[in-house]
């Protein structure tokens, strides 16, 4: 299948400092990312990425620009959902 990437993402053992493991929204997703020239976000935002999933299925938008220093970034929104919500973020990009 042509464009067929596989991500392999390396095992980690990073906790939150009270021990808790951070929150997951889901353990499992297929993800489909999208190497982008420009992301389509909030007016008058410029986003380096971008993170939308249902049922499981993601789709991961990445400006090319910022491939691959943002993919972690996105990655925790598929399995974290808002994981920075109320407030922007560049951590892990």
């Amino acid at each position: 299948m042509a464009g067929l990437a596989l991500l392999a993402l390396g095992g980690c053992a990073s906790q939150q400092p009270s021990g808790q493991p951070e929150p997951v929204a889901r353990t499992e997703a297929l993800i489909h990312v999208r190497l982008v020239d420009e992301i389509d976000y909030k007016p008058g935002t410029h986003a380096f990425g971008k993170t939308q999933c249902a049922n499981n299925v993601c789709v991961v938008e990445l400006l090319k620009s910022h491939y691959p220093y943002c993919l972690g970034h996105e990655i925790r929104h598929v399995f974290e959902d808002s994981w920075h919500a109320g407030r922007e973020s560049l951590e892990s990009c």
